[in-house]
Formats: C-alpha cells, sequence, structure tokens
C-alpha cells in the first residue's frame, strides 16, 4: 500500500507491506538487507507477521525505486 502524506507543505510517499517487497523498491545496503530478512524469518518462526515500512520525497506513484527504509 502507498499513500501520498503532506508534511509541512512537502509531500512524501509512504509504502508499507511485505518487507521483501518493501526492500526491493528501499535503497539499503545488501548487510542491511540480510539482517532485516534474518529479523523477519526469526519473528515469523514466533508467528508474528511483520510489515515494512518505507517513505520517499513525491514521485510518480508508477516508480517503484528510491524509498528510505524506515523499520519494521
Amino acid at each position: 500500500m502507498i499513500a501520498a502524506v503532506r508534511v509541512s507543505g512537502q509531500v512524501f510517499d509512504y509504502v508499507k507491506g511485505a518487507p521483501e517487497a518493501v526492500l526491493q523498491m528501499s535503497e539499503v545496503s545488501e548487510d542491511e538487507r540480510a539482517a532485516i530478512l534474518a529479523r523477519v524469518e526469526e519473528w515469523a518462526g514466533e508467528g508474528l507477521k511483520p510489515l515494512g515500512l518505507a517513505y520517499r520525497p513525491a514521485a510518480p506513484l508508477e516508480q517503484h525505486t528510491g524509498y528510505t527504509w524506515a523499520g519494521l
């Protein structure tokens, strides 16, 4: 899910969803990606279903890149 939010006059796109999908849209290092996915697997083993969250300055919604990873 992507939502456009106006904050102090500037518009940001926020995306939430499966961490694997959100990570593909985010600019993170391979080490960070591996650490995040390990945490997702750990939490899934505990019966949890984490969501990923990322944001960027507003851009065409068809462009699925350029997000900054915010967390799980």
